[in-house]
Formats: structure tokens, sequence, C-alpha cells
């Protein structure tokens, strides 16, 4: 049906467009939050264990630098100090007990100082600018020697096996060569 034909057939049958009977202003005003309400909802988006995750980690950063006497409110430092003081504290971070974290674990310990970071509203990504590659490298190259060490995933630590094998030259020469097997496809194919 034709827009024309609409109106035919309003105005030929008498009808009329009824207005509302609430004013609109009243409406939009019970519509419109508060910031504490903002605030709440901010709230209920963020995980429970994600919060506890963020603080924990922040508390262990905290602690480092109480016992080193640097500072311990990580959004006043400069980028530089920052990427320095997170070199340190990579490489110096411990258990209670003295033990290493595990590798994963140092990951979720950058991903939460990164989100308490941005709450912070720092401006750089500890995790992705390049202010703080040097930091990184720490991180990644601890992350790597506790890995080789088998802390992480892996319950052994990490040895690579070898299967010998006698190959013919083209002059009737026998060479033996040892060609590098993965653990986990060895003992899959019968452990040769």
């Amino acid at each position: 049906m034709s827009l024309s034909t609409l109106k035919w057939r309003i105005e030929s049958y008498g009808l009329k467009r009824k207005r509302p009977d609430y004013n609109i202003d009243d409406v939009r005003a019970s519509i419109e939050m508060d910031e504490g309400g903002i605030d709440e909802l901010k709230e209920l988006s963020e995980n429970e264990n994600t919060k506890k995750s963020t603080e924990q980690w922040k508390n262990v950063f905290v602690k480092w630098a109480t016992e080193r006497r640097k500072e311990k409110n990580l959004e006043t430092y400069e980028f530089v100090d920052l990427d320095k003081s997170f070199s340190q504290f990579y490489a110096e971070v411990r258990k209670e007990s003295g033990e290493d974290y595990e590798p994963d674990s140092l990951r979720v310990m950058q991903a939460a100082l990164e989100r308490h970071l941005k709450s912070k509203l720092y401006p750089k990504s500890i995790i992705k600018d390049t202010e703080f590659l040097s930091s990184r490298k720490v991180l990644e190259g601890k992350a790597r020697k506790l890995r080789e060490e088998g802390r992480g995933k892996t319950s052994q630590p990490i040895q690579k096996p070898f299967k010998q094998t006698k190959k013919k030259k083209p002059f009737g020469k026998v060479v033996s060569l040892a060609v590098e097997i993965p653990e986990h496809l060895s003992t899959r194919c019968g452990g040769w």
C-alpha cells in the first residue's frame, strides 16, 4: 500500500494521530543514568577472578618495590624507569617460598600489571609498546629458561633424543648420522 493510499484511508475514516499521554522529558530523565549507576555497570563487567589476579600481582610488585626502596605506585613511573624496574622485577620475582613462578604465571603477572596500569590511564602498554621491549625480553628469557629447566607444562626437563642411522655415500663409504627426533614423536612411534 502506498503512502498516499494510507493517508486517504486515514482521512476517509476520520482517524487522527493520538498524542502520547506522557511527557517525553520525564521519560528521558528516568532513563538517564547517574555516575554511580555507570560505575556499577563497569564493576559488573569485570570478572571477579580477574580483579583478584590484578590485585594480587600488583601487591607482589608493591612488596618487591618496598623491599628495594623503590616507588610503589606503578602509574607514577616514567616509561624508561618503569621498563628498568620491570626488567629487574621480572628477573628477581619469586614466590614467598623462594621458588620461581611457573612460566605461564609470568605471563599472567604481566597481563595483570598491564590491566592495573590501564585502569590508572597509563599512556603506554607494557605488552605492546617499544618503550618496554627490554623488560619484555627479560620476561621471555626467564620463561624460556624455566621451561628448559622443566618448569611449566612439561614435567621433565626438555631432552633432545637422537637416533643413530647409517647411510651410504655415493662412493660406498658409510657415514653415521644423528637425527633429532622430538620427544613427543619418539614415544608415540614405538620409542625409537
